[in-house]
């Protein structure tokens, strides 16, 4: 996507994640990476039924969402820390 930067990877769970920035009218845009994200089928489920790991993969996403504002610098401001709006989509 063209204006992302990969900002940083971070552990979460135990695992790596990674966290990419965008800003877009003034509005920064944070998207969240893992391999056991991307499926060939639906989000939640394909042909054969609903994917065994939905649970990790839902819960790794919404803790690295949570932890974004308090470890990435995003700007010039820094971190956001606890001064944060979250609007979520899936």
């Amino acid at each position: 996507m063209a204006g992302v930067a990969a900002h940083k990877r971070h552990l979460v769970l135990g695992v790596e994640v990674g966290f990419f920035h965008h800003v877009n009218k003034g509005v920064d845009y944070v998207f969240v990476d893992h391999p056991s994200f991307p499926r060939p089928g639906g989000i939640y489920s394909d042909q054969f039924g609903v994917y065994g790991d939905n649970q990790f993969r839902f819960t790794l996403l919404t803790l690295a969402a949570l932890e974004a504002p308090l470890v990435l610098p995003l700007g010039e401001q820094g971190l956001f820390g606890q001064d944060v709006i979250f609007m979520a989509n899936d």
